[in-house]
């Protein structure tokens, strides 16, 4: 019997399976990878889905210049070709900034200076107040 409502498996089922890879272009495509892609690519076909592949090149000093290329052309290699155009995350970035900053104006994010550390006490759920021990440069967003 399946948790799920049958209002949300109705939208679920309205609007399609997609399956989803996300690789981080920080090197070459490796075999743990390529399972994980084979997975969510057989489970999107399983289910009469769409299977994309979103390319995490977010952090350009871990990013290697060529890499998501050679982990495109690989997958093809398998026979694991996306259904849709691959999206570039770095392609993004408007998108994001606009929808933090409207996050911002409604007040739904606060900065937060507490790190992994602060937070493994708490098993990574953030507690209902800041318990920063260690100041970071930079806040995280929550």
């Amino acid at each position: 019997m399946s948790m799920v409502p049958p209002i949300i498996a109705n939208a679920i089922r309205a609007l399609g399976v997609r399956g989803r890879f996300a690789p981080s272009p920080t090197g070459d495509l490796h075999f743990g990878s390529l399972i994980a892609a084979l997975d969510s690519w057989l489970r999107a076909r399983s289910q009469g889905g769409a299977w994309i592949v979103r390319m995490e090149d977010l952090d350009p000093l871990r990013t290697v210049p060529g890499a998501g290329q050679r982990m495109l052309a690989a997958l093809t290699a398998f026979g694991l070709e996306p259904d849709e155009t691959v999206v570039w995350q770095s392609d993004r970035l408007d998108r994001y900034e606009s929808a933090f900053e409207a996050l911002r104006a409604r007040a739904a994010i606060y900065p937060c200076h507490c790190s992994r550390n602060d937070l493994s006490k708490f098993n990574g759920i953030h507690p209902s107040e800041c318990v920063t021990l260690t100041k970071s440069d930079a806040p995280a967003w929550r």
